[in-house]
């Protein structure tokens, strides 16, 4: 019941601009950073690092990761606690046609984002955002992650899909999602 449509396009080349909300993420910006870098998308990515009010490090390692990986990245210190207003601070400074959300503790497989803006370039004209999908990396470490990853798949991909069937999708989550930007 479910088909979507075909991609017109498997390899696009639209710049994008990804943001990514941090608060206390030291540990995980430079691992989050190294899996955008090596990404096989072909256009043009910004990165937007928005520190969010973090009693950690977060800036200061996000600035050696841009460093280490030869990355030009854009760092943002919002005072303002809440992934809200530092994703609305980031949004300030996009200027392509196309963003992406992206959590700090998130990895992508190495097309991830070839997918996702391919998905968008074959979807309606009408659809504004589109949902990554978003799986466990642990789920088979103990009972909180089995439980974690059942509700990823029953809470975000089961559901989605069904509201996707009425054309009604309540949200795109934030752990990985893309938009277009002027909506």
């Amino acid at each position: 019941m479910d088909k979507q449509p075909k991609f017109k396009t498997t390899d696009p080349k639209d710049p994008i601009t990804i943001l990514i909300a941090c608060w206390n993420e030291e540990d995980n910006i430079g691992e989050v950073l190294k899996y955008i870098k090596n990404q096989d998308y072909q256009g043009k990515i910004k990165v937007i690092v928005i520190d969010n009010a973090s009693t950690d490090m977060t800036f200061k390692a996000t600035q050696k990761a841009s460093e280490e990986l030869s990355m030009d990245i854009k760092v943002i210190q919002e005072s303002n606690p809440g992934k809200n207003n530092a994703l609305n601070t980031g949004l300030k400074h996009v200027d392509t046609e196309y963003l992406i959300t992206l959590d700090a503790d998130t990895i992508l497989h190495k097309s991830a984002i070839r997918y996702i803006v391919a998905r968008m370039k074959s979807s309606p004209e009408n659809v504004s955002a589109v949902a990554g999908t978003v799986l466990v990396r642990n789920s088979r470490e103990n009972f909180i992650t089995r439980l974690q990853e059942w509700d990823y798949f029953l809470g975000i991909a089961s559901i989605k899909r069904m509201q996707g069937l009425f054309q009604g999708t309540l949200v795109a989550q934030g752990a990985y999602s893309l938009y277009k930007t002027e909506v």
